[in-house]
């Protein structure tokens, strides 16, 4: 029998590079984003990726994300790392059109 302690510490999570598709304002314009997606309450970014984003899933399918947000406790579902800042200072979300794994 192995003690738990003697393993190697390995990551329970997986990050994905997937595209995601924003709308912005009255007329929704769509922003895309090259992302990092994990499915987890990670916080420690991949290198590169300083900005750290949590994913809302929807009310009847909380595997499925519609809005980006600063931070999520209720019908989370992932998170995204972003070399970029996805949100501005004064939105507090953002509606996610799409999402493509790459």
């Amino acid at each position: 029998m192995h003690n738990i302690a003697d393993r190697p510490a390995v990551p329970c999570f997986k990050y994905q590079d997937v595209a995601i598709g924003l709308g912005h304002g009255r007329g929704r314009r769509i922003t895309e984003h090259n992302v990092k997606y994990v499915e987890s309450r990670e916080d420690q970014p991949p290198a590169g990726y300083p900005f750290v984003y949590s994913l809302r899933g929807s009310d009847y399918d909380f595997g499925k994300p519609v809005t980006v947000e600063r931070r999520v406790v209720v019908n989370f579902c992932g998170r995204i790392f972003s070399k970029e800042e996805i949100l501005k200072p004064e939105e507090d979300f953002l509606p996610i059109k799409y999402l493509c794994y790459e």
